[in-house]
């Protein structure tokens, strides 16, 4: 399972805000300006049609989540 918590949205020096978070729920955008790809263009799909209230809701409560290490992400492809 895919680590949701703050340091596993953390690569390298991309740190995800709370506002980061939200963002990403309504445009599939990462901070640093790469996209949702696979299964989660599906989800982002369905966040975005969420209130903006709904995704900052969503994005307080993993932001709030504690920092849990988890497995290293797989590389990129490109």
């Amino acid at each position: 399972m895919p680590n949701i918590t703050p340091a596993g949205l953390q690569h390298g020096d991309d740190v995800w805000k709370e506002k980061d978070i939200a963002s990403f729920l309504d445009d599939g955008m990462t901070p640093s300006g790469d996209y949702a790809g696979g299964s989660m263009a599906e989800v982002i799909r369905n966040t975005s049609l969420l209130s903006p209230g709904d995704r900052a809701a969503i994005a307080a409560y993993v932001a709030a989540l504690p920092l849990t290490q988890g497995p290293t992400p797989p590389p990129k492809k490109n």
